[in-house]
């Protein structure tokens, strides 16, 4: 089937919402949880409660990929709700 012309793309990431980034760092490869603040494609700058905000080119062969998480990565964690589950 071929594409609609003008048909609008979903965008890849929410504003909002979390993400588990694979990339490739300075330390290797690697896995980190961040929030979406802002989305300029291929730019996304990313909000984590352990780091400063982070500004990530998913167009650079160092990214390689994400997936949506079920909590807010720059949120702190809640010990106690974690031990008492």
């Amino acid at each position: 089937m071929a594409p609609v012309i003008g048909a609008r793309i979903p965008p890849m990431f929410e504003v909002g919402k979390s993400y588990s980034f694979a990339m490739e760092t300075e330390h290797g490869f690697g896995t980190s949880s961040y929030k979406v603040v802002a989305w300029d494609a291929p730019l996304l700058k990313l909000a984590s409660v352990n780091e400063e905000d982070v500004v990530v080119n998913v167009g650079s062969s160092r990214f390689h990929s994400a997936t949506p998480v079920d909590f807010d990565a720059s949120a702190p964690l809640d010990l106690d709700a974690l031990i008492s589950r």
